[in-house]
């Protein structure tokens, strides 16, 4: 399937044009209209099966929604590339946060969206330390 995780890297319609050229998809004898791939994307994403994401730099990422995939993450976005990884948080620190949310708001928790902002391995190595005006 060509639309995959975040962690891809490349899960933005320019990536997914490239792997349906490349995996010669059925139907497409052509690379395909970047509006075909915007409008397959947001069925996708209505009928729940796709999650629309947007990076730091503004470009919209899809990845498999958590009912198809079955996998339970939150991303970190990257302040300098935009770029969206996944990130599995330990199951003690999502009970931390669902107490927390009960605790102060007495808010009973059914499913959690994490989203950090900070920098990706590949940035964090070019330009260590903190980052500024993120968030």
């Amino acid at each position: 399937m060509v639309l995959r995780h975040a962690t891809d890297r490349r899960s933005d319609s320019l990536g997914i044009s490239d792997r349906i050229a490349s995996e010669q998809a059925i139907g497409f004898g052509r690379n395909p209209q970047y509006s075909s791939i915007y409008r397959a994307l947001a069925v996708l994403a209505r009928a729940g099966a796709a999650r629309r994401l947007v990076g730091a730099d503004g470009v919209a990422r899809f990845e498999l929604a958590e009912a198809v995939s079955g996998e339970h993450h939150h991303h970190l976005v990257c302040a300098d590339c935009g770029i969206i990884d996944s990130v599995r948080l330990p199951a003690a620190a999502e009970d931390e946060l669902a107490r927390a949310a009960r605790a102060v708001h007495q808010a009973v928790v059914c499913s959690s969206r994490v989203e950090l902002t900070g920098r990706c391995a590949d940035c964090a190595a070019r330009q260590p330390g903190p980052v500024t005006g993120a968030g």
